[in-house]
């Protein structure tokens, strides 16, 4: 993991300047502010969740030639974008709000002026930066509100990038401040693929939870293709489809005894391989991608492992044949 221990000092404070910011917004909003902030810093929870949001400038600054303090202000300004969306994400899940709380509105206000403020000390008005921003916003909004109806991974993989596509402003702003705005496309493509990944990974994380609640998964999205509820219908033509989340029953019997994880876990690899291809990808890009792709594939291979374990043969040929006389 060099590609973040070699970077953990410079997180470290950067990180630090922005809970000291945090710490000057009004009361309960420093207090509640820190909390949160502390939910999501790499450094204190190491659990790879959240490591592209705050490191992607520094592995832009060896392809882009950006100075140290650029990109210490594009991460700067990356915590207090990632912090503003996730509380979007948590108010509309209604997880952070209700009825009389009006602490997360008014601290994702208070986050996303100081990631403007950031970003204003690098960019002038004119700049195009400033279309890219509106570009990435707009993808944010549309992966929110149509993902499910468009079942965005059965039809458009790296479109489920899109709640993190507000990201991809570092890529621009990395470009723009090194001089080389030619290289822009393709690190965004770069950047897209990763973020897919990395999305896969949460979907895997939270699929229990998202079938629950009735929120789009990419991993539901693949069984839902593949146990439809129309079992007429062609593979094609369930991967189309709006989107339908699977029961819990098929949901369980496509992880845990279908092999569904392998399948989800070979997107990943064909991700790295695109990854690979790009020219000029940074190599720490690279690394952390693989990290996630062995992750997926260490699942998958767990899973499989546990169900020779824990179930048979003759458990799953019982399972088999239980489901033919399911569908007869």
């Amino acid at each position: 993991m060099l590609w973040y221990t070699m970077h953990k000092p410079k997180l470290t404070e950067i990180y630090e300047t922005a809970k000291c910011q945090i710490s000057a917004f009004p009361a309960p909003l420093d207090s509640f502010g820190l909390r949160y902030a502390e939910l999501f810093n790499p450094v204190a929870h190491e659990e790879g969740r959240d490591y592209i949001c705050t490191l992607l400038p520094f592995w832009l600054r060896e392809e882009t030639g950006i100075t140290e303090t650029q990109c210490a202000e594009l991460s700067l300004a990356n915590i207090y974008g990632m912090l503003y969306y996730f509380i979007q994400d948590d108010l509309m899940d209604s997880k952070v709000a209700s009825e009389g709380q009006k602490e997360p509105f008014a601290l994702g206000h208070l986050l996303y002026h100081n990631m403007l403020r950031c970003f204003r000390r690098l960019f002038r008005s004119e700049s195009i930066f400033w279309d890219f921003f509106d570009k990435y916003a707009k993808q944010w909004a549309d992966s929110v509100i149509n993902e499910a109806s468009g079942n965005y991974f059965m039809t458009d993989r790296l479109q489920t990038s899109g709640k993190a596509a507000p990201l991809k402003i570092t890529v621009v702003g990395a470009c723009l401040l090194g001089g080389c705005p030619e290289r822009i496309s393709s690190l965004e493509h770069a950047v897209d693929i990763t973020l897919t990944t990395l999305q896969m990974l949460d979907d895997w994380s939270d699929w229990r939870e998202d079938l629950h609640d009735g929120n789009y998964n990419g991993l539901l999205a693949l069984i839902a293709a593949e146990y439809s509820h129309s079992p007429a219908a062609s593979g094609m033509e369930r991967a189309s489809a709006p989107w339908r989340p699977p029961s819990l029953k098929e949901a369980e019997a496509a992880i845990y005894i279908k092999d569904c994880m392998s399948r989800f876990a070979e997107y990943g690899e064909q991700h790295h391989e695109l990854l690979i291809g790009i020219k000029q990808t940074p190599c720490e890009l690279i690394a952390f991608h693989l990290y996630m792709s062995d992750g997926l594939k260490a699942v998958a291979e767990e899973l499989r492992s546990n169900k020779k374990k824990a179930l048979g043969g003759g458990i799953n040929m019982l399972y088999s044949l239980n489901s033919d006389s399911a569908q007869t």
